[in-house]
């Protein structure tokens, strides 16, 4: 304001000047109000709002709103909406009424801003005003419906534009195509851009780059190729944003040799990749730690001038910390320092995931004293990874210390906080400590999710108070729950502990009757209630049955299989499963050996025990503590002995 009014005071002081002169041809007025017009325009960081209040407080000119118009224009190019905005704001305050162009700038300012909803009151004001909307107004308006989840409202404008006459351009449908994809209605998003085809309006990088990361974010690979080959074959040429999105789809699900082969093609077909694409593959050599890989990405992005931001250095320390290599951990801190990238406490939270991930816990607590050394406050995120790491490394204790923590230092536990500490506590036998938790989360307004009645029932189950678990599951299915195949495998597996075999064979057909399959958890659970129950023959018909269903066995099916088989002295059959296992590249695990050899000592099948020994020494299967204990045990009363009798004998033989 005091260079605003500094400005006019030296105007008027030339305009009385009788020596002042102007460029040929321009008047008094007409000079000034060019020269403060050209001085924004040429130089964008002058004030807008000052520039403004120039022009409104002028007593020298009047302006047309044309030109209050092309100072809107320039700060939407600037992309300073906010001031575009204000703008109309002060222009209406003094009497002005904005014509349909005006209106139209500041529709597409609260678009910009994800306020669509302003955006459709100003549609409502331009109809009113007997306005005809054009191809921008609409595409305006649906590009920020559908920025801000507005898709519905989105629809219905592109219908009630077509409804008007209005054609949509490719922008329209670029626009609906993206809104579409991001909610994951790729059906809709086909069907519009086969519309787009059929209306003569070619789709562009923009239109497939909308749908490919929709496909690609849904983990839909295959479609988004197919999507990618379509564009190439008409003569779209993918971008940056293109391959960025199939890298990032691509490492998300842990295929990073393919998201190598497209970076490469990226660079082949002269792309340089930005930031976004590098971080996304880094971070998903990380994940699969592979960091050979990903430390070769980073020399590329170095090499090509795309230096690492806290997003990548929080990717590679997620890497480090995971793989235990503190040191490395350190010299990347060191790194950050020296380009002035400060730690946050995104950075922190990865370094202690990271280690609790590797069973570091001394390691993760060095972390989480250290922030607070920092002067870094810790997050709800920060105790609720260092909770879980305490009751995963047996600390109960220290976990419900660390809850006391965050409460005293004002930072409320959330349902995660609360799920893991009921999970921990029902873990280590403190059921009465869960039940009360339960009861604060109610008490505090919490809504009990799927997570916390799956806790509660697998616990009670476990602790033996099978009638509170069947309450906890009544409890559950009166709130009309989405149960998932996870909720009914933990209670069908309660159900069975406790013997009540019937309620668990009416549960499965309840899975079924709801459209929920069955998978392998669920048959191998069933399985082994059977096995237990002695229905030997009931259990080969879910055998049977999981076969027809496509569903491939794991090592505990495999190995509940096996055991019942044993148990039930059907020794031919445990063989042939065990070499079915073998065949279908299902490795044995110590589990799996020590049935097969308690079983064949129990029978007195010496034979059969040294051939399964001489398989496991083969194979470089080392037996467990279990299997020497059998083999002592069970030759030991017999008085022979085929295998040495000592351990470390044993050891060496094999």
């Amino acid at each position: 304001m005091v260079r605003g009014a500094l400005y006019r005071f030296c105007c008027r002081c030339l305009s009385q000047s009788p020596g002042s002169h102007f460029p040929e041809g321009k008047t008094w007025p007409l000079f000034v109000k060019e020269m403060r017009l050209e001085r924004y325009h040429t130089n964008p960081e002058t004030n807008a709002l000052e520039m403004l209040d120039e022009m409104l407080e002028s007593d020298r000119e009047t302006y047309s709103l044309a030109e209050y118009s092309r100072l809107l224009t320039r700060l939407v190019r600037c992309k300073k909406y906010d001031d575009a905005i204000k703008t109309c704001q002060r222009l209406q305050l003094n009497g002005l009424a904005l014509d349909s162009i005006a209106l139209s700038i500041l529709m597409n300012c609260y678009c910009s801003i994800n306020r669509a909803g302003y955006g459709l009151g100003v549609l409502g004001v331009i109809l009113k005003m007997g306005h005809e909307m054009d191809v921008v107004m609409y595409s305006s308006l649906i590009r920020g419906l559908c920025g801000a989840g507005g898709l519905e409202e989105a629809k219905w404008l592109f219908a009630e534009m077509k409804r008007r006459g209005v054609r949509p351009n490719v922008v329209t449908y670029s626009s609906l195509i993206h809104g579409l994809s991001q909610a994951r209605e790729f059906a809709e998003s086909k069907v519009m851009l086969a519309e787009m085809k059929e209306n003569d309006v070619s789709p562009n990088v923009i239109t497939y780059n909308g749908f490919v990361h929709g496909l690609c974010q849904a983990g839909k690979l295959e479609e988004a190729k197919h999507l990618f080959c379509e564009m190439r074959n008409i003569g779209v040429l993918p971008n940056m944003r293109t391959y960025s999105s199939f890298i990032d789809g691509l490492c998300s699900i842990g295929n990073w040799k393919e998201a190598k082969v497209i970076l490469c093609q990226m660079i082949i077909n002269g792309i340089t990749p930005n930031l976004i694409a590098y971080t996304s593959i880094f971070h998903g050599f990380c994940i699969v730690g592979q960091w050979e890989e990903a430390k070769g990405i980073l020399r590329d992005m170095k090499i090509h001038g795309c230096l690492p931001d806290l997003v990548t250095y929080n990717s590679i320390i997620y890497g480090l910390s995971k793989a235990g290599k503190w040191d490395e951990v350190q010299d990347i801190i060191r790194e950050m320092k020296t380009r002035e990238i400060s730690l946050d406490i995104f950075t922190y939270n990865i370094m202690i995931y990271g280690f609790l991930q590797r069973g570091s816990l001394d390691a993760a607590v060095s972390v989480f004293d250290l922030l607070k050394k920092k002067g870094v406050s810790p997050d709800v995120y920060s105790y609720n990874t260092m909770i879980h790491g305490h009751f995963k490394c047996g600390k109960g204790e220290q976990a419900k210390s660390l809850m006391s923590e965050m409460k005293r230092k004002g930072i409320s536990p959330d349902v995660v906080t609360y799920n893991t500490m009921i999970h921990g506590l029902f873990h280590t036998g403190n059921v009465e400590e869960a039940k009360s938790l339960v009861c604060e989360m109610k008490r505090k307004g919490f809504l009990l999710d799927a997570v916390t009645y799956n806790t509660m029932i697998h616990g009670l189950f476990y602790a033996g108070k099978f009638e509170e678990a069947k309450a906890i599951i009544d409890e559950m299915k009166s709130k009309d729950m989405t149960v998932n195949a996870f909720n009914y495998n933990t209670i069908i597996s309660g159900l069975l502990k406790c013997g009540d075999w019937e309620e668990a064979k009416r549960l499965v057909c309840e899975m079924k009757s709801k459209g929920i399959s069955p998978d392998v958890a669920t048959y191998s659970t069933m399985i082994h209630g059977l096995f237990h129950a002695g229905n030997i023959e009931e259990a080969k018909g879910l055998v049977c049955e999981m076969k027809s269903s496509g569903i491939s066995f794991n090592v505990f099916t495999y190995n509940t299989l096996i055991h019942g088989f044993c148990n039930g002295g059907n020794w031919e059959e445990a063989k042939s499963t065990f070499f079915e296992m073998m065949e279908h590249g299902i490795p044995p695990d110590a589990i799996t050996y020590s049935v097969l050899v308690s079983a064949l000592i129990k029978d007195g099948k010496e034979l059969e025990t040294n051939q399964m020994l001489e398989f496991m020494n083969e194979r470089g299967e080392i037996p467990a503590t279990v299997s020497y204990d059998t083999l002592m045990h069970g030759f030991g009363m017999d008085g022979k002995s085929p295998v040495p009798k000592h351990p470390s004998t044993m050891c060496a033989s094999l």
